[in-house]
């Protein structure tokens, strides 16, 4: 759930290990340009090197939340953790931030930060290849060139590709065929018959946003996952007054959000796995059809699968 944080540890980690190896002006190339690649941008840039390329396949920064933009995307940890250690920001509107704001701030960073002319956008890399003799790494890429470089560092993150399952008839539904990871701009689903697979995060953010325009909604789950009730809230105007005051007083709240998620992150601790089984029931309480509400209640201990917060999922 630190993962932002964890992210720009092992960036610094790795620039620190790499110091003795190569020079200030070693060509480097960074695959990616979502959060990995703007924190690669600002460190190394940090640390004094000269020459980094960030190559990005895409035309925007961002990665998978300028790729993603299904209804009901959004941040799933409280959005003052989920934020880059060196650009904290005073101004987020609600606790957990929705897709436009949070692509907004990725945007904004790589604004205040001068990070543009290090990335190349609509530059994907089709291949990388290590030449022993030359000690270099050739980079081929979407746009035809062939690149040099001393260092490639892979930021492409997890969810760069879709993956469809392998549905026997897929091919010849004649209907329109979404993947959350690669939704359309353009998509109208109002009064539209809609079927939704699947029952991890993209589910449980995207059908209750869906079951608002389709005329009809079904979900097909092999696995059900707990949900827990969310808590999110707007931010006060008054504290966003505040923390633009008073720096400290963003880092102190933000500090208290990691260490209250660090301590409860332990899957192993048997209080926290029965508070939140406890939770998860009363959620699913709602559900008042008896076989809808069985077919929702997962089969393993929370924990077995990655949290899901929602307080729209059961009533949708």
């Amino acid at each position: 759930m630190c993962q932002r944080r964890q992210d720009e540890d092992r960036v610094l980690t790795a620039i620190a290990r790499s110091e003795p190896m190569i020079g200030k002006d070693s060509r480097i190339i960074v695959i990616g340009a979502g959060p990995g690649g703007i924190i690669s941008a600002y460190q190394f840039r940090e640390a004094g090197y000269t020459n980094v390329k960030i190559l990005e396949r895409d035309g925007d920064v961002g990665g998978t939340w300028q790729r993603s933009r299904y209804p009901g995307l959004g941040c799933d940890i409280m959005i003052h953790a989920y934020s880059f250690s060196f650009n904290l920001n005073p101004n987020w509107k609600r606790s957990y931030a929705p897709q436009p704001e949070i692509l907004e701030y990725m945007r904004a960073t790589v604004d205040k930060f001068d990070l543009w002319p290090m990335i190349h956008l609509n530059t994907g890399v089709t291949e990388a290849r290590w030449h022993d003799e030359a000690g270099e790494w050739m980079v081929t890429t979407t746009t035809g060139e062939t690149l040099v470089a001393d260092v490639v560092i892979s930021a492409q993150g997890m969810f760069g590709d879709v993956k469809w399952p392998d549905i026997p008839g897929r091919d010849s539904f004649s209907g329109d065929l979404v993947h959350t990871g690669e939704w359309p701009h353009d998509l109208n689903i109002t009064n539209k018959r809609v079927a939704v697979i699947g029952g991890a995060a993209s589910a449980v953010q995207s059908i209750p946003e869906i079951a608002k325009l389709a005329s009809q909604l079904t979900s097909y789950q092999r696995s059900p996952q707990w949900v827990l009730p969310k808590e999110d809230f707007p931010i006060p105007a008054e504290q966003i007054e505040e923390f633009n005051r008073n720096p400290e007083a963003l880092q102190g709240y933000r500090d208290a959000i990691m260490n209250y998620i660090g301590p409860n992150a332990p899957f192993s601790n048997k209080e926290i796995l029965g508070g939140a089984e406890w939770a998860g029931a009363v959620a699913i309480s709602v559900v008042d059809d008896p076989k809808t509400r069985e077919g929702l209640t997962p089969h393993v201990p929370w924990g077995c699968f990655r949290p899901l917060f929602s307080n729209d999922y059961y009533p949708a």
